[in-house]
């Protein structure tokens, strides 16, 4: 663990830290929630953590500020995974909070910073852990909406290998073109094609780090007929080719044994 180089203290038991080194940088649009013995820890990509020692934070935020009604024990207990670690896919309004908290930390706006924190605690608590690992949408859609958005995502991502078009989709689900593109933009914030992309590229950017597969057959994997498509796409969600995301990925783990 690097050493901290920015700490603001939200509440008592309760942290903002910047960190040195690659501790806190998941990759992008997630975020990383682990718990550790009494410590509920959120690693943000923009290099920043939100460290909770339940032990010290009161068990609800609202016994310090009224108007934040937030449980952090039962935050952590809905967090807390066999191996101690939950990856979340963050939405458009999840990373404009996280860019506020990084920059009101680089421009010394500690009120800003603290507030902010909050509402990403509040954010995480409309997380449904047994539904998926992503924000919902506001309340704007019905639950037969839901339903059909959470299907279709499922759907997606359990062929992903394949080239599935809406037509496809509404014939599989028997429902209009419309009420499929309407149910999963309501629902998930974005496009059908768009958020399934990204999440793509998420299974792509974890199996350049953690296999030894060719490039060739991850863009197989992920549904791309060939590798330069594959490469294309992916350099615009992760800002960098497949080979070259691997070999830093690789350069960072030598550097830090």
């Amino acid at each position: 663990m690097g050493k901290d180089s920015v700490r603001i203290e939200v509440l008592p038991g309760l942290d903002i830290v910047e960190k040195e080194g690659s501790f806190a940088v998941t990759a992008d649009r997630q975020i990383r929630i682990t718990v550790v013995g009494r410590y509920l820890q959120i690693h943000c990509h923009g290099g920043f953590c939100v460290v909770a020692d339940l032990a010290l934070l009161p068990r609800d935020i609202s016994e310090v500020i009224s108007c934040v009604n937030i449980d952090v024990g039962a935050l952590a207990s809905k967090f807390k995974k066999d191996n101690g670690e939950f990856r979340l896919t963050t939405d458009d309004r999840v990373e404009r909070v996280l860019s506020e908290i990084e920059r009101a930390m680089v421009e010394d706006r500690t009120v800003l910073a603290k507030l902010k924190t909050l509402e990403l605690l509040v954010k995480l608590e409309e997380v449904d852990t047994e539904r998926g690992n992503f924000f919902p949408a506001d309340g704007r859609c019905t639950p037969k909406q839901a339903v059909v958005a959470r299907s279709v995502h499922s759907y997606m991502m359990l062929h992903m290998d394949r080239h599935i078009t809406v037509d496809m989709l509404a014939e599989k689900f028997q429902l209009s073109k419309t009420q499929i593109k309407d149910s999963f933009r309501l629902y998930f914030g974005e496009s059908i094609f768009r958020f399934i992309r990204n999440e793509k590229m998420l299974v792509a950017a974890n199996m350049l780090r953690h296999t030894e597969k060719s490039i060739e057959m991850i863009a197989s994997h992920c549904g791309y007929e060939s590798a330069s498509k594959f490469s294309r796409a992916f350099a615009e969600i992760m800002q960098s080719r497949p080979r070259e995301y691997r070999n830093n990925t690789l350069d960072k783990e030598i550097k830090h044994e």
